[in-house]
């Protein structure tokens, strides 16, 4: 099951970014960022204090171009969306990267049209 949020989050990939984490499930997430990620990098995906301050081993497994924005300058600049799967995930971190999901599936309640 996945499960659509949009909060802010952290990627390193090595350096830091700011990214929007779309969507999360137990083996991956969906981000929105401003730089085209290399299909299969690695990443670390630091997740913020409301979603537990997890900090999740993953690999890039789809990137693209998922919009762009003008500046008030004129320049345009594309966003882009990553798929990411989680790697290496220790027990204790499954268990609270299961613990977020099942919180957020409650406060969602069940979608419409889907199993």
């Amino acid at each position: 099951m996945r499960i659509a949020i949009l909060a802010g989050a952290r990627a390193r990939v090595p350096a830091p970014l700011e990214v929007w984490l779309v969507d999360i499930s137990a083996t991956g997430a969906r981000i929105t960022l401003g730089e085209l990620l290399e299909h299969g990098a690695s990443c670390v995906l630091e997740l913020p204090p409301a979603l537990g301050s997890l900090t999740l081993s993953a690999r890039v497994v789809w990137s693209g171009v998922f919009g762009g924005e003008q500046t008030t300058e004129g320049e345009r600049h594309l966003i882009y969306q990553s798929g990411l799967t989680f790697a290496d995930l220790t027990t204790n971190q499954r268990t609270a990267l299961a613990g977020v999901v099942e919180r957020f599936t409650r406060r969602r309640g069940p979608r419409r049209g889907h199993a």
